[in-house]
């Protein structure tokens, strides 16, 4: 059976070489014709199925093959990935190159082809024909029959173009939903006729079109103001619907008196009293005279816009336009007084002047008396008198007599009075202004050369002009003209413009508004999306526009909030913003007159000497520490030690602060010695310090009972002790046998009698409490399982399919065989003499993880390899290469390293890490500036954690990571000698060890040259690990 699967994957291997010398053979020509990127694209896809073939051929041969053999297969898989990603990625970089040419491919070559197809190329000598554009179509009906015509008539009916070049100009020219029809179709010479012929049995739907095109004759655009243009659209677009319908076989002969009725009802005025006037003398119209009458009409305005735009022209020619137009347009108005936005007449400050003040800073800024403006002299003002003389002066100006005369007396008691007044006077007040929302649109505007720009537009019903901004014009390229004109707006406040309007109105809305409060319906299409935000105005649109834009429908946002208004813009927003919308200011004052008593009373108070307070004792200790201490956070905060008094054990007895301070969890401490006299004194000297704070320690228990001989029965805890949390939350829970010395799991009983979901999954898999990672490869079983069901997308409670269910009942039918686990807490021998730290690293497609073991030299020479600790991750669902896996399973090794080393008191005299890939150990050597980002990152980080360690090579089957990234059942790693101890080579003599040395000919992932760096500047770390004697206590 395995020799058919090796015949089956030498034929894949084949196809593949075979690919490969395609590739490089086009790559070396440098210049591809069409029909070789053609064949190149297909041979691509094809290879690509390749792939899956040799991953399931690879996958049975790898579960009947032996175990001594396994890791031959996974060199077989890794030396056919890196061929099969590098030689695709050639031929998508070389595709790369060609797509702007393909894609751009031009019709020119087609419709000149099927030109001379059709009429000969004698017929076309010496005249150069017009450039025929691909018709475009998003899935409209109305467009469907011209779309239909033009491309058969172009494309599908060219003999000259092949299949797959009729197919490219179908995906071309189809957009929107129609592109949607024909995307799981296969783009092969062969799909072309699938593709077209599923778009025409779409599209070709005689009762939809014809519906469609009589919803378009019902739904034809209303003329308001008549003009030729819009009356010549409307009988333009009558008639192409009525060919459309004629085409598609449905007789009309009798259907002239409906639609005279319908395209009369959407007439202007006067044009439909003509039409009636028309038709009078005649006893039953058609739509024939209908169609006579409206193109004369449209004949005669012409003539008439014809004239009255050449007289403008001329007439501007001579003097300049003076007409006046009346706006709500809001125009920014500045202080003559203060310089800011509001009209002098409201300015408070200017009102607070004198009256005289007031009449000299007029005369001096040269206003107006009248209306206090600057564009015109006070005997043109139109502006009425005042209103308390009639006189011709603004009533801000206006004097009585009597203060006149008294203004000087006033101001002079006024003063004195102030002298004689001590004013002491705060305020807050919070204001909530009401805000009216104005309508906006973000709408494409296009220029004379057909290109979009996007543009924001107010939609201003009260104005009875339309307005563009000097910048917007500028950007459409239009041409300006010369104007003399005056806005007005409230108050009759009057701008000039004479030929162009920096902008329509401020920045609008003037500050951003909440729209959490607004309760816009979501599935609205909002005419700006982004209305609540301050933005310049681009356009306003007045009344002549505003009416015709508007629809029928109308929303409520709730009480004292905006109005949603359908446009054919799509829904606008407008009115009154309500207090939760509405922006809130705060404003503090504080005013004081005591400033001046209190200098004044310096004349008779008596003087005293500058007295500095002198600290003593626990004062100065105080300060000293807060001036020693106290510091800065990056996020603002300022930090400072609390003043407390030093412990006194920890000035006399340093090793004992340091097993309170680092050994308990909570009310919890785990910690040990090498000696039984060592381990009393900690239990002594622990006991006695705590207790004298009236902390007293209970449950003591110990593997050695000498330990514990001074310690009352009370205060004893014998028999098994169960690590981390409570037994009942765990599914898989570790414990502490005192009397063997020895870890052991207890897992509560599975009953897959239940409903098995993602939910009950994914709560038994959070309860398995494994700190150590010693059950690594069984538990990275259940984080595959739970990535797939991700995969998969299955809801919560949904149940889940006969694939993963038997592989979940599988792995809980077995996980009760853990309780049969026993493993060693002691990792160092007795009498150690030499303790070193390996660890290893390694991936697969689904995971990856590290472990590290501990190999101790005894006395006599004897070597000894335990598991420490183990970590694993699953690979992410996004597939990345294998190289890129292992350098994450490094990465990982790395951290696990630096994190137990500083967290352990033991000094290693040799620290050794492992790979099993060529590649990622050849970058982990390599400078990290010549490697690309994702690479280069994780070799950064890599290189700062372990610079002063060994990186070395080790073949796959003898790697333990190995099992972290495929995964054990609990029957499986039980009998797993090589997890629990490493490979059989580790016991040996270090020359026995495999080679230092494994090169990398051509290294993926460079930028540019490789830099080849060694380790150096070895350094000592403490690590702590399970001590010889050891105990806990609550």
């Amino acid at each position: 059976m395995s020799e058919q699967l090796i015949r089956q994957r030498g034929s894949i291997k084949g196809s593949l070489t075979s690919f490969t010398k395609f590739v490089e053979a086009k790559r070396a020509e440098h210049v591809l014709s069409d029909a070789d990127v053609v064949q190149l694209r297909d041979r691509l896809l094809r290879v690509e199925d390749l792939y899956k073939q040799f991953n399931e051929v690879q996958f049975e041969i790898e579960a009947v093959i032996d175990d001594a053999k396994l890791a031959e297969q996974h060199d077989e898989r890794a030396n056919f990935d890196n061929a099969y990603f590098k030689i695709t990625a050639i031929a998508k970089i070389i595709l790369t190159k060609y797509e702007e040419k393909d894609d751009n491919m031009s019709v020119h070559s087609s419709a000149a082809a099927f030109s001379n197809v059709a009429s000969g190329s004698s017929s076309s000598k010496g005249v150069k024909l017009p450039v025929i554009s691909m018709p475009k179509f998003s899935g409209s009906y109305e467009n469907w029959l011209e779309f239909r015509e033009t491309f058969e008539s172009l494309v599908h009916q060219n003999e000259a173009l092949t299949p797959i070049q009729r197919y490219h100009y179908l995906r071309a020219s189809l957009e929107g939903s129609a592109a949607q029809v024909i995307k799981s179709v296969e783009f092969t010479a062969a799909g072309y006729e699938v593709a077209w012929q599923t778009l025409c049995d779409r599209y070709n739907n005689a009762k939809l079109l014809v519906h469609n095109h009589i919803k378009s004759i019902f739904s034809l655009d209303i003329i308001t103001k008549e003009t030729s243009g819009k009356i010549r659209k409307l009988v333009d677009d009558l008639s192409k619907h009525l060919r459309s319908v004629e085409q598609l076989k449905q007789n009309i002969e009798n259907w002239d008196p409906l639609l005279i009725f319908i395209t009369a009802s959407k007439l202007d005025p006067k044009t439909l009293v003509e039409w009636e006037k028309y038709s009078a003398e005649i006893e039953i119209p058609t739509l024939e005279n209908l169609k006579m009458f409206l193109r004369s009409r449209a004949d005669l305005l012409e003539t008439i816009e014809y004239r009255n735009n050449s007289k403008s022209i001329n007439e501007d020619k001579r003097r300049e336009s003076k007409q006046n137009s009346r706006s709500l347009l809001s125009t920014s108005i500045s202080c003559y007084y203060c310089k800011k936005e509001h009209a002098i007449y409201s300015c408070e400050e200017f009102k607070n002047l004198a009256v005289d003040k007031r009449i000299e800073f007029v005369r001096k800024a040269r206003l107006c008396a009248n209306c206090l403006r600057d564009n015109h002299v006070t005997k043109k003002c139109k502006i009425g008198p005042c209103t308390r003389c009639k006189s011709w002066h603004n009533t801000l100006l206006h004097q009585d007599d009597h203060e006149k005369n008294t203004s000087r007396a006033s101001e002079s008691n006024s003063e004195r009075q102030e002298q004689k007044t001590t004013v002491l006077s705060s305020g807050i007040g919070k204001l909530t202004p009401s805000y009216v929302l104005l309508s906006t649109a973000r709408v494409q505007v296009f220029d004379r050369f057909e290109k979009p720009h996007f543009a924001r537009v107010l939609l201003d019903s009260g104005s009875q002009s339309c307005f563009i901004t000097k910048s917007m014009c500028e950007r459409l390229g239009l041409q300006q003209e010369n104007a003399n004109l005056s806005v007005f707006g409230i108050s009759n406040a009057r701008s000039k413009i004479q030929k162009k309007m920096r902008q329509i109105t401020n920045v609008y809305p003037k500050f951003s508004v909440s729209t959490r409060a607004l309760n816009i319906p979501p599935d609205l299409n909002l005419a700006d999306p982004e209305f609540d935000k301050s933005g310049p105005i681009d356009i306003l649109i007045g009344a002549e526009l505003f009416w015709i834009l508007l629809k029928s429908n109308k929303k409520t946002c709730g009480k004292n909030n905006p109005i949603l208004q359908e446009t054919e813009l799509g829904w606008i927003i407008s009115g009154l913003v309500g207090e939760a919308c509405a922006q809130t200011k705060t404003s503090c004052n504080l005013n004081t007159n005591e400033e001046l008593n209190n200098i004044l009373s310096k004349f008779w108070e008596i003087e005293e000497g500058n007295l500095t307070k002198v600290l003593f004792g626990d004062e100065l200790e105080c300060e000293n520490n807060f001036s020693e201490t106290m510091r800065r956070e990056s996020d603002g905060r300022f930090i400072v030690t609390l003043p407390l008094k030093p412990n006194e054990c920890e000035e006399n007895q340093s090793d004992i602060a340091s097993i309170i301070r680092h050994d308990f969890y909570v009310d919890d401490m785990l910690t040990g010695a090498e000696t039984i006299e060592h381990a009393q004194y900690i239990c002594r000297e622990v006991s006695r310090v705590l207790k004298s704070g009236c902390f007293e320690l209970r449950k003591w228990c110990s593997n050695d009972p000498l330990v514990l001989q001074n310690i009352g029965e009370t205060n004893l805890s014998f028999g098994i002790l169960e690590l981390g949390a409570d037994e009942s939350t765990k599914t898989l829970g570790l414990h502490w046998s005192c009397k063997n010395d020895k870890l052991l799991y207890n897992v509560e009983k599975i009953f897959n009698d239940q409903k098995c979901t993602k939910r009950t999954i994914l709560s038994l898999t959070a309860k398995i409490f494994d700190p150590l990672g010693l059950l690594g490869p069984v538990i990275v079983i259940a984080k595959i399982l739970l990535q797939s069901l991700w995969i998969e997308k299955l809801s919560w409670d949904e149940v889940l399919p006969f694939s993963i269910l038997a592989k979940w009942t599988k792995f809980t039918n077995e996980l009760s065989k853990l309780n049969e686990l026993s493993v060693n807490r002691q990792v160092v021998c007795e009498g150690a003499t030499k303790i070193e730290l390996h660890g290893f690293a390694d991936s697969s497609e689904r995971a990856y993880g590290a472990c590290l073991y501990i190999r101790s030299i005894d006395d006599k020479g004897n070597v000894h390899v335990n598991l420490l600790c183990a970590k694993s991750k699953v690979a992410p669902v996004k597939t990345l290469s294998i190289p890129r896996l292992e350098l994450c399973a490094a990465l990982l090794l790395a951290r696990l390293t630096d994190k137990i080393i500083n967290s352990m008191t033991i000094t290693f005299e040799r620290c050794v890490f492992w790979l099993d890939s060529a590649i990622a150990l050849a970058w982990i050597q390599t400078s990290p500036n010549i490697l690309k980002t994702f690479i280069a990152n994780r070799v950064t980080e890599i290189q700062t954690l372990t610079k002063t360690y060994e990186w070395r090579y080790t073949p796959s089957h003898d790697n333990p990571a190995d099992y972290l990234s495929r995964g054990l059942y609990p029957s499986q790693i039980m009998n797993t000698v090589a997890w629990w101890h490493g490979p059989d080579w580790l016991k040996l003599s270090v020359y026995e060890w495999p080679a230092l040395e494994h090169k990398v000919d051509d290294l993926p992932e460079i930028k540019s040259k490789v830099l080849a760096a060694g380790p150096t500047n070895l350094r000592r770390q403490s690590l702590g690990l399970y001590p010889k004697i050891g105990w806990n206590v609550k």
